[in-house]
Protein backbone atom coordinates (compact mmCIF):
# COMPACT_ATOMS: atom_id res chain seq x y z
CA UNK A 1 0.00 0.00 0.00
CA UNK A 2 2.74 2.23 0.72
CA UNK A 3 4.36 1.86 -2.60
CA UNK A 4 1.43 2.74 -4.36
CA UNK A 5 1.17 5.81 -2.24
CA UNK A 6 5.01 6.83 -2.69
CA UNK A 7 4.56 5.90 -6.53
CA UNK A 8 1.10 8.38 -6.65
CA UNK A 9 2.85 11.35 -4.90
CA UNK A 10 6.07 10.88 -7.69
CA UNK A 11 3.83 10.73 -10.42
CA UNK A 12 1.08 13.67 -9.44
CA UNK A 13 4.70 15.59 -8.44
CA UNK A 14 6.27 15.18 -12.02
CA UNK A 15 2.62 16.16 -13.56
CA UNK A 16 2.77 19.17 -11.42
CA UNK A 17 6.00 20.24 -12.34
CA UNK A 18 5.11 19.46 -16.03
CA UNK A 19 2.33 21.69 -15.89
CA UNK A 20 3.97 24.44 -14.08
CA UNK A 21 7.06 24.24 -16.31
CA UNK A 22 9.70 23.48 -13.22
CA UNK A 23 10.53 20.30 -14.65
CA UNK A 24 13.94 21.12 -14.68
CA UNK A 25 13.71 21.93 -10.64
CA UNK A 26 12.84 18.41 -10.15
CA UNK A 27 14.87 16.55 -11.61
CA UNK A 28 17.93 18.78 -10.12
CA UNK A 29 16.01 18.28 -6.55
CA UNK A 30 15.90 14.57 -7.52
CA UNK A 31 19.52 13.98 -7.85
CA UNK A 32 20.87 16.21 -5.18
CA UNK A 33 18.50 14.65 -3.00
CA UNK A 34 19.73 11.23 -3.96
CA UNK A 35 23.67 12.17 -2.56
CA UNK A 36 22.57 13.38 0.28
CA UNK A 37 20.38 10.58 1.24
CA UNK A 38 22.84 8.09 0.47
CA UNK A 39 25.57 10.26 2.58
CA UNK A 40 23.11 10.19 5.63
CA UNK A 41 22.48 6.34 4.57
CA UNK A 42 26.04 5.89 5.19
CA UNK A 43 26.36 8.23 8.54
CA UNK A 44 23.73 5.82 9.83
CA UNK A 45 25.29 2.89 8.81
CA UNK A 46 28.80 3.52 10.27
CA UNK A 47 27.31 4.87 13.70
CA UNK A 48 25.22 1.91 13.94
CA UNK A 49 27.99 -0.50 12.99
CA UNK A 50 30.42 0.98 15.83
CA UNK A 51 27.59 0.70 18.31
CA UNK A 52 26.51 -2.90 17.00
CA UNK A 53 30.19 -3.53 17.07
CA UNK A 54 30.61 -2.28 21.03
CA UNK A 55 27.20 -4.14 21.97
CA UNK A 56 28.79 -7.43 20.77
CA UNK A 57 31.93 -6.51 22.56
CA UNK A 58 30.11 -6.19 26.05
CA UNK A 59 28.22 -9.16 25.58
CA UNK A 60 30.98 -11.15 24.85
CA UNK A 61 33.05 -9.59 27.60
CA UNK A 62 30.05 -10.31 30.38
CA UNK A 63 29.48 -6.82 30.81
CA UNK A 64 26.01 -7.39 29.28
CA UNK A 65 25.56 -9.88 32.15
CA UNK A 66 26.58 -6.82 34.51
CA UNK A 67 24.29 -4.99 33.18
CA UNK A 68 21.31 -7.41 33.65
CA UNK A 69 21.68 -7.42 37.04
CA UNK A 70 21.21 -3.82 37.48
CA UNK A 71 18.18 -4.10 35.52
CA UNK A 72 16.76 -7.29 36.97
CA UNK A 73 14.68 -5.52 39.96
CA UNK A 74 12.95 -3.44 36.91
CA UNK A 75 12.43 -6.42 34.65
CA UNK A 76 10.86 -8.86 37.07
CA UNK A 77 9.06 -5.58 37.94
CA UNK A 78 7.47 -5.54 34.48
CA UNK A 79 7.57 -8.98 33.53
CA UNK A 80 5.76 -11.56 35.30
CA UNK A 81 6.50 -15.36 35.17
CA UNK A 82 9.97 -14.47 33.34
CA UNK A 83 12.53 -16.45 35.46
CA UNK A 84 15.68 -14.27 36.09
CA UNK A 85 18.51 -16.09 33.39
CA UNK A 86 16.26 -17.62 31.14
CA UNK A 87 16.64 -17.33 27.66
CA UNK A 88 13.74 -14.59 27.69
CA UNK A 89 15.25 -12.62 30.50
CA UNK A 90 18.63 -12.42 28.69
CA UNK A 91 16.91 -11.29 25.18
CA UNK A 92 15.17 -9.04 27.35
CA UNK A 93 17.66 -7.10 29.06
CA UNK A 94 19.82 -7.15 26.26
CA UNK A 95 17.02 -5.16 24.46
CA UNK A 96 16.67 -2.77 26.99
CA UNK A 97 20.16 -2.25 26.80
CA UNK A 98 20.12 -1.67 23.05
CA UNK A 99 17.38 0.79 23.49
CA UNK A 100 19.46 2.53 26.11
CA UNK A 101 22.21 3.20 23.87
CA UNK A 102 20.01 4.80 20.81
CA UNK A 103 20.48 1.43 18.63
CA UNK A 104 16.74 0.48 17.44
CA UNK A 105 17.76 -1.57 14.33
CA UNK A 106 19.86 -4.16 16.47
CA UNK A 107 17.45 -4.20 19.67
CA UNK A 108 14.96 -5.64 16.68
CA UNK A 109 16.31 -8.93 16.56
CA UNK A 110 16.63 -9.17 20.75
CA UNK A 111 13.36 -8.24 21.13
CA UNK A 112 12.18 -10.89 18.55
CA UNK A 113 14.22 -13.23 20.34
CA UNK A 114 12.49 -12.56 23.58
CA UNK A 115 9.16 -12.27 22.08
CA UNK A 116 10.10 -16.17 21.02
CA UNK A 117 11.35 -17.46 24.54
CA UNK A 118 8.19 -15.56 26.58
CA UNK A 119 6.04 -17.86 27.87
CA UNK A 120 4.10 -18.77 30.76
CA UNK A 121 0.31 -18.32 31.13
CA UNK A 122 -1.70 -17.04 28.43
CA UNK A 123 -2.36 -13.72 29.93
CA UNK A 124 0.79 -13.64 31.85
CA UNK A 125 2.46 -14.18 28.22
CA UNK A 126 -0.28 -11.89 26.42
CA UNK A 127 1.19 -9.12 28.64
CA UNK A 128 4.83 -9.57 28.79
CA UNK A 129 4.65 -9.28 24.93
CA UNK A 130 2.33 -5.97 25.24
CA UNK A 131 5.28 -4.94 27.95
CA UNK A 132 8.17 -5.20 25.44
CA UNK A 133 6.31 -3.67 22.67
CA UNK A 134 5.56 -0.63 24.87
CA UNK A 135 8.90 -0.56 26.13
CA UNK A 136 10.91 -0.84 22.46
CA UNK A 137 7.88 2.05 20.90
CA UNK A 138 8.84 4.20 23.84
CA UNK A 139 12.47 3.27 24.99
CA UNK A 140 14.44 5.21 26.98
CA UNK A 141 17.00 6.59 25.79
CA UNK A 142 20.56 7.45 27.63
CA UNK A 143 22.57 8.07 24.02
CA UNK A 144 20.56 9.14 21.10
CA UNK A 145 23.19 7.61 18.80
CA UNK A 146 21.04 7.65 15.38
CA UNK A 147 19.61 10.99 16.36
CA UNK A 148 23.18 12.39 17.24
CA UNK A 149 24.39 11.19 13.77
CA UNK A 150 21.65 12.82 12.06
CA UNK A 151 22.12 15.80 13.55
CA UNK A 152 25.96 15.24 12.87
CA UNK A 153 25.53 14.92 9.33
CA UNK A 154 23.78 17.89 9.01
CA UNK A 155 26.52 19.70 10.79
CA UNK A 156 25.37 20.36 14.16
CA UNK A 157 27.84 21.91 16.20
CA UNK A 158 26.83 19.77 19.45
CA UNK A 159 25.05 16.79 18.25
CA UNK A 160 24.48 15.19 21.53
CA UNK A 161 22.88 18.62 23.11
CA UNK A 162 19.51 16.84 23.00
CA UNK A 163 19.96 13.99 25.66
CA UNK A 164 18.73 15.60 28.61
CA UNK A 165 15.54 16.44 26.36
CA UNK A 166 15.31 12.50 24.84
CA UNK A 167 15.92 11.32 28.06
CA UNK A 168 12.98 13.06 29.74
CA UNK A 169 10.74 12.57 27.11
CA UNK A 170 11.07 8.79 26.89
CA UNK A 171 11.07 8.36 30.58
CA UNK A 172 7.90 9.97 30.21
CA UNK A 173 6.67 7.78 27.99
CA UNK A 174 7.93 4.59 29.02
CA UNK A 175 6.27 5.68 32.49
CA UNK A 176 2.96 5.95 30.65
CA UNK A 177 3.40 3.22 28.78
CA UNK A 178 3.96 0.59 31.28
CA UNK A 179 1.53 2.64 33.44
CA UNK A 180 -1.37 1.98 31.15
CA UNK A 181 -0.54 -1.56 29.87
CA UNK A 182 -0.71 -2.49 33.67
CA UNK A 183 -4.58 -0.94 34.25
CA UNK A 184 -5.42 -3.01 30.97
CA UNK A 185 -4.03 -5.83 32.37
CA UNK A 186 -5.86 -6.33 35.55
CA UNK A 187 -8.41 -4.83 34.11
CA UNK A 188 -8.75 -7.20 31.82
CA UNK A 189 -8.15 -9.68 34.73
CA UNK A 190 -10.68 -8.22 36.86
CA UNK A 191 -13.53 -8.38 34.89
CA UNK A 192 -12.55 -12.36 33.85
CA UNK A 193 -11.84 -12.08 30.17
Amino acid sequence: MIGYIVCGMMLFSIIFSLLNGTAENVCENALNSADSVMGLSLTICAVMAFWGGIMNIAHKSGLTGKIALLLSPIVRLLFKGVIKGSKAYNAICMNITANMLGLGNAATPLGIEALKELGGSDDDNARNTSMLVVINTASIQLIPTTVAAIRLKHDSAHPYEIIPAVLLTSLVSVTAGCVMTNIMYSRKKRNGR
